[in-house]
């Protein structure tokens, strides 16, 4: 809160402003963190995560937080494309951890400079998300666990473990997309690699 208002009292593109800004940043993550852990300890004792589904527009919220997701993306690309019906019955904060979670794991094993392509499209009995990354394959072996919790790949940029995040990103994903009867695929080859995510209406 304290970050909060040091933005909103202070003069934009000043030193105090990015310091605000880096304060908010930070929590943010932290809270995340903990809210991934919390999710993880609710699965390991046999409980759901739990969803309050409400009449959404799955296109508009892709839309929101590709542009949220713009200012992460160390100079990738992150183009969207929204297609056909996309409204129905989901619970939107969980729905967009599972947005916010696809696209910047794109965006951590994607190669610098690469493009990043989003797609929401709508289909008879509900709507098809899929998040595709221009990077190297992924490996057999690693394709096999990549849904379970603690998993990290390699970077493109670097080849080493990535160390910004946990490792409970597309565990957390698979849960939430399971816990709306859905399912989350992967595939991955010389392009790149994409993740299809596909939900019921209701």
């Amino acid at each position: 809160m304290a970050g909060e208002m040091l933005k909103r009292l202070a003069t934009p593109d000043t030193k105090q402003m990015a310091l605000a800004s880096h304060i908010v940043d930070t929590t943010q993550r932290g809270i995340q963190i903990l809210n991934d852990l919390l999710d993880i300890t609710r699965s390991a004792f046999g409980a759901d995560i739990p969803v309050v589904r409400a009449p959404m527009d799955m296109g508009a919220l892709g839309v929101q937080l590709v542009e949220e997701m713009r200012s992460l993306s160390k100079g990738r690309t992150i183009e969207i494309d929204v297609v056909g019906d996309t409204e129905g019955a989901w619970d939107k904060a969980r729905i967009g951890q599972v947005f916010s979670n696809l696209i910047g794991n794109a965006i951590e094993y994607s190669f610098p400079g690469g493009k990043i392509f989003v797609t929401v499209g709508g289909a008879p009995e509900g709507v098809i998300i899929s998040v595709h990354n221009e990077g190297s394959p992924i490996a057999a072996d690693k394709l096999a666990t990549i849904f379970e919790a603690l998993t990290r790949g390699q970077t493109s940029q670097t080849g080493q473990q990535g160390s910004n995040h946990l490792g409970l990103g597309l565990y957390i994903t698979k849960k939430i997309v399971m816990a709306h009867n859905g399912s989350l695929d992967v595939a991955s080859d010389e392009s790149g690699t994409t993740f299809t995510v596909r939900l019921p209406r209701e």
